[in-house]
């Protein structure tokens, strides 16, 4: 007996029951078992009693006793609730309780008792729920008998059940149609009545003998007692025990049953609060069945509650749906009444998380389309710019973002495509985002400077697929200023990004002028970078291709680039496709162009660049095709290599009035010293020494004569001082001076120039310069016209700045800024972008003692460290053949780390200027990003230590940390992410944010067989470690 008590206890009673028919198969069973194993829920059928006493098993009476005692508990337990408050039970629990109450204690007991039986005849009609997964069957003679004021009770302990089944049924009885209630309830009614021997009506109708019609007319009696029992039973559901029962159904998710108490009469007079709150649980509901969760959206978004939300509560609801991306949720929230009274503030609040997750269907045409005219154009403006980063980020519209060339394994051709799919699956929706939001009306309304805003941001992020989007779909585009668009081209060619250049230049109609590009364009021959020369010939017009080609050659000679000038007339550039339209074609130029950059390139021994020139067809129109103008030159070299006693290279200038020198015949070596005077008639000699400083002043000024010293090697003598300085004489204004005047201040300025770009670097070279610059013929030409013409000292100062970068000597540039201290800011800034350019660490350490370079405005400062990122990085120096003229620009070779190191430390000087401090936002961002692409890791060191870096929010940060997977290397990877997360946005990053990245770096790593140990090696800390610190 104590094992069977024991298995009682242990097993459930659906096992009892299931094993009902095997058990009651087995004979002699004791009576004590059979009550205990009856009480565990073995069930005795009709036909089992019957089957076993047609076997004359033993102990069947047994078995059949207990089923008596089954329906007598029946019986009483559906007496217990007919009455209203179950006496039967209840008055002897109290009565029992009262009896042994003896302690001060005892009260409490006694009512805790009471209660206990008066919930006892509820949990038996709960016991007696047949649950089949979620069919439950009710007990509906219990039902039909029970009183009216137990349904309060009785939904409140069904709901307290782990399973909501029973609750759901008990619910679904209460709001079930009349008709589908008859029909489920009689049959179980009329067995119930047989079974268990209790009348469904009174004695005297149910004693009479029912014919056909007499029964019809007791079904339809039944059917109308249990229509009004049921309504009985509703009334007790009053609006405060449904708001207390949806609350605790809420509470313990169940979902079905919250769906059958909406339909009740009392959810109409449902509390806004409540329905507030059943709406947070909806869409709050972790559970994946969409069509539970919108029909029950749709019920409540139905009651008369829902109109009376406010405008803040519905605003937290839309931001739910729409961060879990539930479309039908959002439709049906968004025709609230509240949703008009939303304001812009939240309105934005509610777009942002499907800007950032990509879900542009829920923006074009979808359920947020109404409310983005609520926007106002200033917030409007905002979500297209979060689009464009969001996109950037995850490299929407990025081309050739990975950066191999410090890579050492293998990249795969389809990097890019793979470092996006890694970001974002979903990427490429991004730029659907942006072009959803440029066509909805609600984008006319952007201010004309915000549309600007929105082209420069994307170009400066390098995002080529944004900016077209935005090109061809915003509504103010059209109206942009033709500045904007030269703004935007020259960006991307500090960049080096051609994709973004293209889709600039497109909306050029009329082509592009040099004037607007030219100081990109020098930028772009300084920096060595063919490719992109190449490129920008497709951008511009056939009727200035000759002089832009002119300059081009040119400036590339000045810098000794005899490559690039090879490359640049080689057939392969002078014959572009079809495609490119207008280009940097040599066969532009004319015979005196070629004539010219033949000297130059003579000159400058580049040898490879005259035999291109050669080559030219302009050449055949010069004698002997150009040969004897070649011999001449380095006929004409040799001796004024010998006269100046250098070996350095004579810079030329094609606007100067000596176009050609005439032979000279210098004295010897060791006359080299002598003055001017010696070359001078007696006389003239005499009366130079003899005259005072009056007489002196008033020497005519013979400029032949002082080229012929200059260029002779001799220094500048009293008399070269007398005829240039004019010491004594009273200063004249610019307007008084005639025609012939005018003559020779050009031909002084003229002197200058040439002293500048043609005198070797060096002590003669210094004197003459600081000479010149001293000269009253100087500053008439500074006077004429400065609020019309372009400063000419802007043009002497580069050529010195070049001169300067390519023989290392800084002292006839420091006597210039010296002698002109008050430069233009835009001179300041040519000049300090030259030597950045060039990477010259010298002549940008002077330059940035010079006043106007040093009061550089921020947007000057953020061209200087685009191209101190574009040089310090990547690009082709001297001759190679790695150069892919239509391929990507990330195809080109790395520098030799000498020269890296020479243009970090440029880049680091940039850095201190006063205004790189303000550098901040998109344009710092654009900076770091430009910066892994490049693999440049100092660049993105130096940047993170600016305080506009310190600005940055932690979406930014977040972002910059996903760009990072570019990175060509680990090493380098991890040193970025070691920079970005000093930052104090990346306090705000949560773990959710650092799993994300880790698995990114994860996916990288995995995709090109990186290990950890090569962080090791290199002495980093891991990505792992550093933002674990962060958060």
């Amino acid at each position: 007996m104590s094992s069977i008590k024991w298995l009682c206890r242990v097993a459930d009673e659906e096992a009892f029951a299931a094993a009902s028919a095997a058990v009651l198969a087995v004979p002699n069973v004791p009576p004590a078992a059979v009550r205990m194993l009856t009480a565990a829920g073995v069930r005795v059928s009709n036909a089992a009693v019957m089957a076993a006493a047609l076997k004359q098993q033993l102990g069947a009476e047994d078995w059949v006793c207990a089923r008596v005692q089954q329906l007598l508990h029946m019986a009483t337990l559906a007496a217990q609730l007919r009455s209203p408050a179950g006496t039967l039970q209840i008055a002897a629990a109290v009565a029992t309780a009262a009896a042994g109450a003896a302690a001060a204690g005892a009260a409490a007991a006694g009512a805790a008792a009471a209660g206990a039986a008066g919930q006892a005849p509820l949990l038996g009609l709960l016991d007696l729920c047949d649950v089949d997964g979620q069919y439950v069957e009710l007990p509906w003679l219990l039902l039909y008998f029970m009183h009216p004021m137990h349904m309060p009770d009785l939904l409140r302990m069904a709901l307290n059940q782990r399973d909501e089944a029973i609750a759901t049924a008990v619910a679904g009885y209460l709001v079930c149609e009349d008709t589908d209630l008859c029909d489920r309830a009689y049959d179980p009614l009329e067995g119930d009545q047989e079974f268990y021997k209790v009348s469904l009506l009174d004695d005297q109708q149910g004693a009479q003998q029912p014919d056909a019609a007499a029964q019809l007319q007791r079904q339809q009696a039944v059917k109308v007692q249990l229509l009004a029992s049921r309504s009985q039973q509703l009334q007790q559901v009053s609006p405060q025990l449904l708001n207390e029962l949806l609350l605790l159904a809420a509470a313990r998710q169940h979902s079905r049953l919250i769906e059958q108490l909406l339909l009740l009469p009392g959810a109409q007079q449902l509390h806004s609060s409540t329905v507030a709150a059943l709406l947070r649980r909806a869409v709050c509901s972790h559970s994946n069945k969409l069509h539970p969760r919108e029909q029950q959206l749709e019920l409540l978004c139905q009651l008369p509650a829902a109109a009376d939300i406010r405008a803040e509560q519905l605003a937290g609801l839309l931001l739910e749906a729409v961060t879990r991306q539930q479309l039908m949720s959002t439709y049906l929230l968004q025709d609230l009444p509240a949703a008009a009274q939303l304001s812009s503030a939240q309105v934005k609040a509610i777009a942002l998380p499907a800007v950032r997750s990509g879900w542009w269907t829920v923006l074009g045409g979808g359920p947020l389309d109404g409310l983005l005219h609520q926007l106002t154009p200033q917030h409007y403006y905002e979500l297209l710019h979060e689009a464009v980063l969001v996109a950037t980020f995850a490299g929407a519209g990025m081309l050739h973002m990975w950066c191999g060339a410090h890579c050492g394994a293998p990249v795969p051709a389809s990097m890019d495509e793979a470092l996006t799919n890694l970001a974002e699956p979903a990427a490429s929706d991004a730029l659907e985002v942006i072009k959803v939001l440029c066509i909805h009306e609600a984008a006319v309304d952007v201010a004309h400077e915000h549309v600007e805003q929105l082209l420069l941001t994307a170009a400066a992020l390098g995002n080529a697929g944004a900016l077209a989007v935005l090109s061809k779909h915003m509504s103010g585009v059209p109206g942009v200023e033709k500045e904007t668009h030269l703004q935007l081209l020259e960006t991307a060619l500090q960049l080096r990004n051609s994709s973004v250049a293209q889709v600039a230049a497109a909306r050029l109609w009329l082509g592009v002028d040099w004037d607007g590009i030219s100081e990109a364009v020098m930028g772009l021959v300084r920096t060595d970078d063919r490719q992109q020369l190449h490129r920008v010939g497709s951008t511009m017009r056939m009727g200035w291709a000759s002089k832009c080609m002119y300059e081009v050659l040119q400036m590339a000679l000045q810098l000794r680039r005899g490559g690039l000038v090879a490359c640049l007339l080689s057939k392969r550039w002078s014959s572009p496709p079809a495609a490119a339209g207008g280009s940097l074609s040599a066969k532009h130029l004319t015979a005196d162009d070629v004539a010219h950059l033949l000297r130059l390139a003579v000159r400058n021994s580049c040898h490879r660049a005259v035999q291109q020139l050669l080559q030219l067809p302009a050449a055949a129109c010069l004698p002997y095709g150009g040969l004897m103008l070649v011999e001449e030159e380095r006929s004409m070299l040799g001796k004024l290599q010998q006269a100046c006693g250098s070996s350095a290279a004579v810079w030329w200038s094609r606007r100067s009035r000596w176009a050609v020198l005439v032979p000279l015949r210098p004295p010897p070596q060791h006359q080299q010293c002598s003055s001017v005077q010696q070359t001078q008639p007696a006389d003239q000699q005499q009366l130079a020494q003899l005259a005072g400083p009056q007489q002196q002043a008033q020497l005519e000024l013979d400029v032949d004569s002082l080229l012929e010293a200059m260029m002779s090697g001799q220094h500048p003598s009293s008399t070269a001082r007398a005829m240039l300085l004019r010491v004594g004489a009273a200063p004249r204004a610019s307007s008084s001076l005639s025609d012939e005047e005018w003559h020779e201040v050009w031909e002084v300025h003229d002197l200058l120039k040439a002293a500048v770009e043609q005198v070797p670097a060096g002590q003669l070279q210094q004197a003459w310069v600081a000479l010149l610059a001293q000269s009253q013929f100087v500053a008439h030409v500074l006077e004429e016209d400065a609020d019309l013409l372009p400063d000419p000292r802007i043009e002497l100062l580069l050529a010195a700045v070049h001169a300067a970068c390519v023989s290392s000597w800084t002292a006839s540039l420091r006597v210039l800024c010296q002698a002109w201290p008050d430069v233009s800011s835009k001179g300041a800034y040519q000049m300090t972008a030259a030597a950045v350019q060039l990477g010259c660490l010298p002549v940008l350490q002077l330059l940035l003692t010079v006043p106007a370079v040093q009061a550089l405005t921020a947007g000057e400062v953020t061209s200087l460290l685009r191209w101190g990122i574009h040089s310090s990085s990547r690009g082709v120096l001297g001759d190679t053949k790695a150069c892919v003229l239509y391929g990507s620009s990330t195809c080109t070779q790395p520098p030799p780390p000498g020269c890296t190191a020479a243009h970090a430390e440029v880049f680091a000087a940039v850095c201190k200027l006063p205004a790189v401090q303000q550098v901040a936002g998109v344009q710092l961002v654009g900076l770091l990003l430009r910066a892994m692409q490049q693999g440049n890791v100092e660049a993105v060191q130096q940047l993170c230590r600016l305080a506009g870096a310190q600005q940055l929010d932690t979406a930014l940060v977040r972002g910059c940390l996903c760009f990072a997977r570019v990175v060509g290397s680990r090493p380098g990877r991890e040193a970025v992410v070691g920079a970005l997360c000093s930052l104090s946005g990346a306090q705000g990053l949560r773990a959710a944010d650092v799993g994300e990245l880790l698995q990114l770096y994860g996916g990288v790593d995995a995709l090109m067989g990186w290990a950890a140990a090569e962080s090791e090696e290199a002495g980093v800390e891991p990505a792992e470690v550093r933002l674990t610190r962060a958060l």
